[in-house]
């Protein structure tokens, strides 16, 4: 998996070049430049990781699923309220189909895909019963809400890129987004595993080195949201991003150190 490295490199100097909000070195047109990048460079990440991962078939699929999907949560949501609530995309995230910018629907993808394999990786990619898969599919839809407590007061109330129209009580967002934020994720994820029998046979059965890239450009997405946050005067928001992105990572080092300890000692040839 060497080739996603150059990808994974960039998205942490996009975050550094984020970080420099904290000091005002950047323009107010720096939140939106980096997102689109941060977003473009995660689709490569995705592209080059779940596809020699999943495979095409199944790689294809969850790309079909999730931008499907989403593209249609975030329609009847801005269009019609539900779900999410009331709200509606300013023109500043580009193009738009149906009122929802494209990048959208891109950055589901790159956000589900590491979450779904973080929680293959915390409750076991060997269990292929019902349900397992949704188990998993529950816990990729924490995985994601944790990173929208992040994102949306950045992006919406600290960056305007779209707007609550009635606010909500979680820095100017409903909680009732979050709960739909879970759903949307959960359902995605779970016909994925339904449809794909998501037991690839591949290298998810033990070891670190599958999961180590999702893991990381996870973590960098929560710390990006997070500098947004702190730039955008949301202090607090920015608080629940570092507490969230510890505890990930705390979980995810004491899983790895169980799962070394479990493992059978390599056998010397005599």
């Amino acid at each position: 998996m060497k080739r996603e490295w150059p990808a994974v490199f960039l998205y942490f100097l996009f975050g550094l070049i984020c970080l420099a909000f904290l000091l005002d070195f950047l323009p107010n047109s720096w939140p939106l430049v980096t997102f689109l990048v941060v977003t473009g460079i995660q689709a490569v990440f995705t592209v080059l990781h779940a596809e020699s991962l999943l495979g095409p078939r199944r790689f294809f699929l969850l790309v079909v699923l999730t931008l499907f999907l989403t593209f249609l949560a975030e329609w009847l949501g801005s269009r019609f309220g539900l779900l999410f609530g009331h709200y509606h995309y300013t023109g500043a995230l580009g193009p738009q189909v149906l009122g929802v910018p494209l990048v959208i629907p891109l950055a589901w993808l790159t956000m589900l895909y590491p979450s779904w394999l973080l929680a293959r990786m915390l409750i076991g990619p060997k269990r292929e019963s019902l349900w397992h898969s949704i188990f998993r599919a529950s816990l990729g839809g924490v995985l994601m809400v944790g990173w929208d407590l992040v994102l949306d007061p950045a992006l919406s109330t600290a960056s305007g890129f779209w707007v609550w129209e009635s606010g909500g009580g979680y820095w100017g967002v409903p909680l009732t987004n979050f709960f739909s934020w879970w759903a949307v994720s959960f359902l995605v994820l779970l016909l994925f595993e339904l449809l794909s029998r998501a037991s690839p046979k591949l290298s998810l059965q033990r070891g670190k080195r599958p999961f180590l890239l999702p893991f990381l450009l996870y973590l960098a997405n929560m710390l990006y949201a997070t500098a947004l946050c702190f730039y955008g005067g949301l202090a607090l928001a920015g608080w629940v991003g570092l507490g969230w992105a510890t505890l990930v990572v705390i979980t995810i080092l004491t899983h790895w150190f169980i799962l070394s300890r479990e493992m059978p000692p390599l056998k010397t040839p005599r």
